[in-house]
């Protein structure tokens, strides 16, 4: 599909996904330690076309170390809605599934602060929580996922800001 960037990558429902694990420490600036990050932000452009019969969990876009530690919007079996999973707190309106709307792009922006978790969509802020992490992550394993849905994503991107 071609947008305002170019050519988008394509996925056709469920177990039809990209998925890197890395280390964050691997691509600070020089000089640079975990301690030093004040922000991490993934995003990217989502055009979803519809979910899959949820037979599990899927994991729409996903940034995590641990349980207590990361970033995903997800959507249960047993649920019909999209939940933004941040660190140990589930959170989930009619707000964010109205601001996902299907067979449109949606600029999706999660962000993990010092003291928040954040999740915009097209610029507007839908969920902040706060979280009690020492640090924003660690040296600990990165898993990063992209897909699961039918639809197109665009323009992906992981900044840290110090």
């Amino acid at each position: 599909m071609k947008n305002q960037a170019g050519s988008a990558l394509r996925f056709d429902g469920i177990d039809d996904k990209i998925t890197t694990i890395f280390h964050i420490a691997d691509y600070l600036a020089d000089g640079k330690t975990t301690e030093d990050i004040k922000e991490v932000r993934v995003e990217g452009l989502f055009y979803i076309e519809g979910l899959d019969d949820k037979s599990n969990l899927l994991n729409l876009f996903y940034f995590r170390q641990s349980w207590g530690n990361g970033l995903k919007l997800t959507c249960y079996a047993w649920q019909d809605f999209i939940y933004a999973e941040f660190g140990k707190i589930q959170s989930s309106s009619e707000e964010i599934n109205q601001a996902l709307s299907f067979h449109s792009w949606h600029y999706i922006q999660m962000i993990r602060t010092e003291s928040y978790d954040i999740l915009k969509v097209d610029g507007k802020e839908l969920v902040k929580v706060e979280h009690d992490a020492e640090v924003i992550f660690d040296e600990r394993d990165i898993v990063f996922e992209v897909g699961n849905f039918y639809g197109w994503v665009d323009e992906i991107g992981v900044f840290v800001e110090y």
